[in-house]
């Protein structure tokens, strides 16, 4: 006696042929009747009567390993169903708006960006672009929630030097921003359990003057910069008057938005081909002098030009300064420059 080895198996399928198609492999006949097959993925039934019908269930089955739209989905967190809804995956991570805040603020303070950046028109459409679910906090909240944060990462840091460090060496440096604002930032250095170097922001504050603290009656340090400054600052006495006058031309042109449309305004008709701005420098900054000096010398006519137009130029340069810059200045200058 021969036994069918599709019926030892427990499934019934048609009698073997030559061009069987490949749908079979997916399928078997219903034991009961000769004309219903079953799905093996899902085990729906179908009525049997060729193998098209077979082959369009394949395709929308959603237990075929081998549908299209099923592998598709696998390699992507999300897909669409039938009705155009989006299908969310357990590999999707769930969204955190106060997570996403966090991140936010902490972008903020890494990469020095502006606060009012977040209420920029192209800012709020691209991160709607990228979750329409984030709101979106206001430049104010931005500030408040990175005072927030200083207060939660110096608990950590408290925490943190509890544990790594026993000994501590202190650097203190001092610098005047080109606002003419000085700053003070108070750094630790240490070496942790692991024996590995580590540095540490204490305090980054606002400080009235380069003079440190208590007047200097405790601690008196000379910095290699400040010294480097001095040096130079002894050298540009010998056109000191020249870069006074040419300073206060500087000055008058950024003191107001109203100056600095009429300055821009001798730009223009002085026809000087430079582009670039003047800008102001910082008398401890000894660099900023030079590129004072520098954008100043190539609006010379611009200058030349403003004395012309604008009579409170000469006026109040005259009446709170050293006057208008000179031919010889503009020679001076040129020749400090390399």
């Amino acid at each position: 006696m021969v036994i069918n080895k599709s019926f030892s198996s427990g499934r019934r399928t048609p009698k073997n042929r030559k061009n069987r198609s490949a749908v079979w492999d997916d399928f078997t006949l219903d034991p009961e009747s000769e004309k219903i097959v079953i799905c093996d993925h899902c085990g729906k039934k179908l009525k049997y009567n060729g193998t098209s019908s077979m082959a369009a269930h394949l395709k929308v089955c959603k237990h075929n390993p081998n549908n299209e739209s099923n592998k598709r989905q696998r390699n992507n967190p999300s897909s669409m169903n039938v009705e155009g809804q989006v299908i969310s995956s357990p590999l999707m991570p769930r969204f955190d708006q106060e997570k996403l805040r966090y991140l936010l603020v902490k972008m903020f303070v890494g990469m020095e960006l502006p606060l009012n950046t977040v209420e920029h028109p192209d800012f709020q459409e691209f991160v709607n672009g990228l979750n329409p679910k984030f709101n979106l906090i206001s430049r104010t909240t931005v500030a408040r929630d990175t005072l927030l944060l200083w207060d939660v990462e110096k608990a950590k840091m408290k925490n943190f030097l509890a544990q790594h460090c026993h000994r501590v060496s202190l650097t203190a440096d001092t610098w005047t921003y080109v606002q003419n604002l000085c700053y003070m930032c108070i750094t630790a250095h240490f070496i942790d359990n692991n024996w590995t170097l580590q540095s540490r922001v204490l305090s980054f504050c606002q400080v009235t003057s380069h003079s440190l603290l208590l007047k200097g009656e405790y601690l008196h340090l000379r910095c290699c910069a400040h010294v480097l400054n001095l040096i130079v600052k002894e050298g540009l006495k010998d056109v000191d008057e020249s870069v006074l006058r040419i300073r206060g031309s500087v000055k008058y042109a950024r003191a107001s938005a109203h100056r600095f449309a009429k300055f821009k305004t001798a730009v223009e008709l002085s026809n000087t081909e430079y582009k670039g701005l003047v800008c102001l420098d910082v008398e401890t900054r000894w660099n900023s002098t030079y590129l004072m000096l520098d954008s100043a010398l190539k609006h010379q006519k611009a200058f030349e030009m403003l004395e012309i137009q604008d009579p409170k130029f000469t006026e109040e340069l005259v009446e709170k300064g050293k006057g208008v810059p000179t031919y010889m200045d503009w020679e001076e200058a040129q020749a400090i420059l390399p």
